[in-house]
């Protein structure tokens, strides 16, 4: 009797014992192959470029960038991975190439995805013929098939005269099938914002644009609004303004329904923020602007210092004034210096519910050489230790291959951290793209932030 009463106490302490819990910040080792994947998007020869990911609402994460044909021919591709890391072979067989073939081998690349209402995925980009560069769209089902909703058969290009694509962003509610809105910057044609807005459902699409000219304006981002309140769009950028040192991080604020500059914002719809600390003052600019609880707006960047540059950030309260409760009169700012004093810039970011923030950054160890950096600021705008024990890591590179260029970063349901980069192969000739998952869902327990609850704001 003792013996079977010993072996159910046994049981019973197995089954109830604490199980190892994840740091914030450390690799989930069950996340595909000892804590990360190495996604192969490339289409004949060896080299991936990334562009985005996003995590859909299941779980699953879809990555878009482009594979490479040839030296000069590189086209569209997407994959989807499972929760667990694995490629997703409902998703048309895990990869799927994209074909807009406008002229011959060019180099087309997706650098932009969105989630629509439907639960199709929405990937944006760039397409060249022999003589243009097109803004370039495709549209798939949730299986991974082109979607004929989407102008009829899946893909749409568009010459605008326009260089990049730097931001979109589905519209929601009762304007969802409208589709998107889309930033381009414009290098050749002196630097200028343009907000396009294109009319889908089936239909041919039609752009209509919004031009914001200067003698030196660069849009780099949007921000979608922060429920209740979706009155606004904000989009941030740098224009020159009255320093002689370079530009300024430039902030717009549209009327979301309207698709004009708020007049009442700033100075006609827009603020120049110029970064500023004990040291002096700096030129900056903008890269990623995000929706803040309690109507505010958080924008990052970078701004120079003496000899290099270091990731900047502002906060703002709705009225555009400087957030006192972020840094040093609404900003902050980060850097790592691995390589001395070099570049260390902001690049992506998200908003935790509890109202941490997670950056995606870059610092440069050589000239010319970045490497990603992942970093959580707690509300207040200073590093959390808790994260990673000091606020910020590098990712590990894995066997045969470094880590390099732009992470992207988006959050899961439950809150933890999906990072992609490029990884290069340490012999040189193949590139791929890893992809990771992050602790990063532990809340500030005791304050009201239990469950993400932001009323105590």
């Amino acid at each position: 009797m003792r013996d079977v009463l010993l072996s159910i106490l046994l049981v019973l302490f197995v089954l109830t014992a604490p199980t190892a819990v994840l740091a914030d910040g450390e690799l989930d080792l069950n996340f595909g192959s000892s804590g990360f994947v190495l996604l192969d998007l490339s289409i004949v020869l060896a080299d991936s470029a990334l562009g985005d990911l996003v995590v859909q609402p299941d779980g699953k994460i879809v990555i878009v960038g482009s594979g490479q044909v040839s030296f000069v021919d590189w086209d569209f591709s997407i994959a989807r991975l499972r929760p667990d890391g694995v490629l997703d072979s409902t998703f048309n067989g895990g990869v799927v190439r994209v074909l807009f073939d406008l002229g011959g081998d060019n180099v087309d690349l997706a650098t932009h995805v969105s989630l629509r209402p439907s639960g199709s995925v929405l990937i944006g980009g760039t397409a060249e013929d022999a003589s243009d560069r097109y803004l370039a769209f495709a549209q798939l089902t949730p299986e991974g098939l082109m979607d004929g909703v989407f102008n009829g058969q899946g893909t749409f290009a568009h010459a605008t005269g326009s260089d990049f694509i730097l931001g979109i962003s589905d519209l929601e509610g009762e304007r969802a099938d409208q589709v998107l809105r889309v930033l381009t910057w414009d290098e050749l044609e002196g630097d200028r914002l343009e907000i396009e807005v294109l009319h889908g459902g089936g239909q041919p699409l039609a752009i209509s644009q919004q031009t914001f000219d200067s003698e030196y304006t660069k849009a780099l981002g949007l921000a979608e609004p922060h429920p209740p309140d979706d009155s606004f769009d904000y989009q941030v950028g740098s224009q020159l303004g009255t320093q002689p040192t370079g530009p300024d991080l430039l902030i717009i604020r549209e009327l979301r329904f309207l698709g004009k500059p708020d007049q009442s914002y700033g100075d006609g719809g827009s603020l120049l923020v110029r970064a500023s600390s004990a040291g002096g003052e700096w030129a900056s600019e903008g890269r990623v602007i995000r929706s803040y609880p309690g109507d505010r707006i958080v924008a990052a960047g970078h701004a120079w210092r003496t000899n290099g540059t270091d990731g900047f950030m502002t906060r703002r309260l709705q009225d555009g004034s400087p957030d006192p409760s972020f840094g040093t009169d609404g900003q902050q700012y980060v850097a790592w210096n691995f390589g001395g004093d070099l570049h260390d810039r902001v690049v992506n970011m998200a908003v935790q519910r509890d109202g941490n923030m997670v950056f995606g950054a870059t610092s440069e160890i050589a000239v010319g050489v970045e490497v990603p950096v992942i970093a959580r600021l707690d509300r207040g705008g200073a590093y959390d230790p808790a994260f990673a024990g000091v606020g910020w890591r590098r990712l590990p590179d894995p066997p045969g291959y470094v880590l390099r260029g732009e992470p992207r970063i988006a959050l899961t349901a439950d809150e933890d951290l999906i990072v992609a980069c490029l990884a290069e192969s340490t012999g040189g000739g193949t590139s791929r793209i890893y992809v990771t998952r992050l602790q990063s869902s532990h809340f500030i327990f005791g304050d009201g932030f239990e469950s993400g609850d932001t009323s105590a704001w």
